[in-house]
């Protein structure tokens, strides 16, 4: 599994050349609050997953600030990638050794978390020497079996 992360400008490209298996990535969207009119409405933001098979052939475009992760299924996933406005993008890992919620100061992440740093740690995997690639979701419950 690659990611969960994702990139501050840049907009990656994503382009499956062999294998097969699944991406998701979180896209926002703010929709009117439910009961207020429609002049006068506000708007709360929210997050939508989308998914998807990849099998060869398929293009995925991510645009910059979008999570996403791509887990490979049955054989190897490759994906032939690149990004577009690229200067001074940075990937921003949310699971693993050097996850954001880690650098978060005690007050961020008591406002943002309300618990404790062991639960912080273990919910994202700080544990984990890993950066980017992961066990995927199948692998991770042959373990546990």
């Amino acid at each position: 599994m690659f990611g969960p992360l994702f990139n501050t400008r840049g907009v990656k490209l994503m382009f499956v050349v062999e294998g097969e298996g699944s991406m998701e990535m979180a896209v926002a969207s703010s929709k009117p609050d439910s009961g207020s009119s429609e002049k006068g409405s506000t708007r709360t933001p929210s997050f939508e997953r989308i998914s998807a098979r990849l099998f060869p052939g398929t293009v995925i475009v991510n645009p910059a600030g979008h999570p996403y992760v791509n887990v490979a299924e049955r054989r190897s996933l490759k994906l032939l990638c690149f990004h577009i406005n690229a200067r001074n993008n940075e990937k921003v890992p949310l699971a693993g050794k050097n996850n954001v919620f880690m650098n978060f100061d005690r007050i961020a992440e008591d406002i943002a978390f309300g618990g404790s740093r062991k639960d912080v740690e273990q919910v994202f995997g700080s544990n984990s020497d890993n950066e980017l690639f992961f066990k995927g979701p199948r692998e991770e419950r042959r373990a546990v079996e």
